[in-house]
């Protein structure tokens, strides 16, 4: 077998130097949006899985799955557990949350927990979630309320600003509303702040 000369090898070396100036000079005189496509990486290049969010629906196990869903706008929050709610038809529903309670006007920390109540839902998108029962004796719907990954029938829970009760038939999250209650009143937060023991 013949070993190439040195001067042959030189050669081969010198236009593979070329060939890659050349390309680079090239890349420089891009325009930067050509640039950036030009190291863009190819469909096949291997890419970062971005993390999955973790739906409000995974967090809280005892929301029902099979219930109706409805999506609306708040416009207007009459207290701690009650709102307006117009829907995506057009139609405004008055709302009652399911599986607590919050102080009625003439109560104290009534002011508190309509406070955070708007804080939370006031002019947001919500999605209302079924349990059981449509309405209540008052014709207002029974519903979970859920703003993006919040829900807010537990947040209002854990935080001390409402009670946790229970009306069968919607009971799907009374184990998760006692425990908030209990994680709120260990904590003395809102309601159980001086006494731990409020009554409902």
């Amino acid at each position: 077998m013949q070993v190439p000369s040195k001067s042959v090898i030189t050669l081969i070396s010198l236009i593979i130097v070329t060939i890659f100036c050349v390309g680079c000079n090239s890349l420089a005189n891009l325009s930067p949006e050509t640039r950036q496509l030009a190291h863009s990486p190819s469909p096949l290049s291997p890419q970062t899985t971005p993390t999955p969010t973790i739906s409000v629906f995974d967090r809280f196990n005892c929301l029902p799955k099979n219930t109706l869903r409805q999506k609306g706008e708040v416009v207007n929050v009459i207290d701690g557990d009650t709102i307006d709610v117009r829907l995506e038809g057009g139609e405004t529903y008055r709302v009652r949350y399911i599986g607590m309670d919050t102080p009625e006007r003439d109560e104290s920390f009534f002011d508190q927990s309509t406070a955070v109540n708007e804080r939370l839902v006031a002019g947001r998108t919500v999605t209302l979630v079924k349990d059981i029962s449509e309405t209540d004796r008052f014709g207002r719907l029974l519903r979970y309320i859920l703003v993006a990954d919040t829900f807010v029938n537990y947040e209002l829970v854990v935080r001390g600003y409402a009670h946790a009760v229970t009306f069968p038939p919607d009971v799907a999250c009374q184990g998760t509303f006692l425990e908030a209650q209990r994680t709120a009143k260990e904590n003395n937060l809102g309601l159980w702040a001086d006494t731990g023991n409020a009554a409902p």
